[in-house]
């Protein structure tokens, strides 16, 4: 009887530790490092592409934008999520520069930046129901380097359904 109670007990704490998981990180890697990150889900992408090479990158956690990665220059593009959408793909290519960015959500919209060229790369969590929870990289002027971070634990807080009468 204590064994079945130690194996359940177990198995319910394991399943609610988080899996955080962190894509191997691509580019040249040179420049200043930074770290986009934020409360809750990313609701948003900005992009900044100049001389086809994704110039610089900025993150959106419910109305608060972080800082920018890299420089604010050229062609600006904006992606929004829907409501209950998730980042849960990376894809891109580089070379000395990150070229190309393309974001898949969970309702299968893409948003791209750049131009594709050079090495590619693929970028997705190891687990089912996970979501982008940050990116990492350096930048010299443009992108040098891009990594991601992913986590399973809903990061959108739940609000209560009421049903008015």
């Amino acid at each position: 009887m204590h064994y079945i109670i130690f194996v359940t007990l177990i198995t319910v704490l394991a399943a609610s530790i988080p899996h955080d998981y962190t894509s191997k990180s691509v580019g040249s890697n040179t420049g200043t490092p930074f770290r986009l990150s934020g409360e809750g889900s990313v609701t948003a992408v900005r992009t900044w592409e100049y001389l086809n090479v994704v110039y610089g990158i900025q993150l959106c956690y419910g109305d608060t934008w972080t800082t920018g990665a890299g420089t604010a220059i050229g062609h600006m593009q904006q992606f929004k999520l829907f409501d209950g959408e998730t980042i849960v793909q990376v894809s891109g290519q580089f070379t000395c520069y990150i070229t190309w960015l393309m974001f898949v959500t969970s309702s299968g919209r893409s948003f791209v930046a750049g131009h594709p060229s050079g090495k590619s790369f693929n970028m997705y969590p190891e687990y089912k129901e996970a979501e982008l929870l940050l990116i990492t990289g350096t930048a010299h002027r443009a992108l040098t380097g891009f990594s991601a971070q992913w986590t399973d634990i809903p990061m959108r807080p739940q609000c209560p359904h009421f049903d008015l009468q």
